[in-house]
Order: C-alpha cells, then sequence, then structure tokens
C-alpha cells in the first residue's frame, strides 16, 4: 500500500505477507519477498509490480548488490542464493549455512564487496568469496544462532556478528587486534599509574585497604579471565583477515568476469 502525507491510500496491491523489503539505490523500485517464496518489484511511479525471483522454499531475508543488479537470499533448509535480477535467474550458491527455523541475514562486504558474509544457526558466521561456493572463513564464538552480520563500511576488513546468546562480536584483522591490546594496556597502565598517585592509605585505613586490595585482586583475575575468553576470538580474527587477503589475491584473475 502507498500513501501520501495526508494519509490518503494513493495505490494498493494485493495483500500478501511480507518477509523482507529492499530499496533500489537511486531509484523509488522496492523489493518485497513474500509468503509466496518470491521476490517481487514494485514501481511506485508506474504503480506497477512484477515477479523477479521465484524460490521453491521460503526466504527468510534478502539483501541487495550495491549497484542494485544481485539479490542475495537466505532460502529456508536451502543454501545461500544469488539471483540476477536483470535476467531473472539463480547464478550462484554458497554452501555451508545452517538456517530454516530463524531468520537469517547475509550481506555484501569486505575488499571490493567481493565477499558474503550470513549467520547462521550452528552458532558460526561464515565468509565466502563471491566466486566460491564453499566458505573461505568459519567464525565460532557464539554460544546460539547468529541472526545478523554487518561490514564496516570504512574499514572493509572488519565484521560485526548478533546472535540470539545476547552478544555482538566484532571481527577483525591482525592488525586491529594489535591495536585494541594496546588500547587495553594502555588503559591498564593509566589506572595503575592512578591507583599510585593516590598514596598508601593511613594506619587507620588498614581495614579498608585490605577490602580495596582483594577487591583489586579480584578485578584483575576477571580482566585475566577476560583476556583469555577472547583469545579465542582473537586468533579467528587475526585468521579471518588473512584468509581474506589469501582470497581476494587468489580470485583476482576472476574479478574481470563480474562480480555478484
Amino acid at each position: 500500500m502507498e500513501c501520501s502525507l495526508d494519509g490518503s491510500v494513493t495505490a494498493n496491491w494485493e495483500g500478501i505477507r511480507v518477509h523482507s523489503i529492499a530499496t533500489h539505490p537511486g531509484s523509488d523500485l522496492v523489493y518485497a519477498a513474500d509468503t509466496h517464496n518470491r521476490i517481487r518489484q514494485y514501481n511506485f511511479s508506474e504503480k506497477s509490480s512484477t515477479t523477479l525471483v521465484q524460490e521453491d522454499h521460503p526466504i527468510m531475508s534478502f539483501s541487495l548488490s550495491r549497484n542494485g543488479q544481485h539479490a542475495l537470499l537466505n532460502v529456508a533448509t536451502q543454501s545461500i542464493h544469488v539471483w540476477n535480477l536483470q535476467d531473472r535467474c539463480l547464478v550462484y550458491r554458497y554452501l555451508g549455512v545452517t538456517q530454516g527455523h530463524y531468520t537469517i541475514h547475509s550481506r555484501y562486504g569486505g575488499i571490493n564487496d567481493h565477499f558474503i558474509a550470513s549467520g547462521s544457526e550452528d552458532h558460526n558466521v561464515f565468509i565466502w568469496h563471491h566466486k566460491r561456493e564453499t566458505p573461505v572463513v568459519v567464525l565460532e564464538g557464539h554460544s546460539r544462532a547468529v541472526s545478523c552480520v554487518a561490514w564496516n563500511p570504512k574499514d572493509h576488513s572488519m565484521l560485526a556478528s548478533a546472535s540470539d546468546d545476547g552478544s555482538i562480536r566484532i571481527w577483525g584483522t591482525e592488525e586491529q587486534m594489535r591495536r585494541q591490546q594496546e588500547y587495553k594496556r594502555e588503559r591498564a597502565r593509566a589506572q595503575e599509574e592512578k591507583e599510585e598517585r593516590m598514596g598508601s592509605p593511613a594506619v587507620g585505613e588498614e581495614g579498608s585497604s585490605s577490602r580495596e586490595e582483594a577487591g583489586g585482586a579480584l578485578a584483575q583475575q576477571q580482566q585475566q579471565q577476560e583476556g583469555e575468553g577472547t583469545e579465542e576470538s582473537d586468533a579467528q580474527s587475526s585468521e579471518m583477515g588473512s584468509e581474506l587477503e589469501r582470497a581476494e589475491g587468489s580470485s583476482s584473475s576472476l574479478s574481470s568476469s563480474g562480480r555478484a
């Protein structure tokens, strides 16, 4: 349904439940995935609609490539599908992801938008080069289904993932992880210097000092445990950056044939 600013209906299409929606960059075209396992294009200027994609299974979610020529689909119980919207045909499948019970989202991104990332119901994040059907990286760290991913628009080797475990994880390269560790060390040093400037407590404050020392020891232990808990994720992040660079380098000969 299309409405004017005063609330009156200016156009109306068939009443079908929509799972996902996207807009074409640079135009007034709108795309919607509905309960008929299809994606339809709606032209608000011409008040028309056209079916561009027809799948055999429910389309859980979809997104468009930067130029709007391809649609990236998460299809229930199936792989990740890429459709050419102009030719109206399936052009790529990406294997490995588990989906069907929850809505999982995937996104184009990475170096030159040559990579695809997706969450998965098996708690992992999958990354593919757009010319390969098998993942180049599988990131482990979440404890429940990963429903959404997002690439950093400024740093193409950084990725965020959101999970039903209530956490958001940031994945990056070895250099990014090194800068993060340096930042943590700088904060720890600043805290130590602050405590030293405060000086030793008076004799009458020995009981309070003991409690503060115990609390400080506990905080230090918690920081150590946190560091151990993130060590595996940091290592996977470093591996992700290396794998993306290797995948892009080894596939450079394919880039001239176009990208999804």
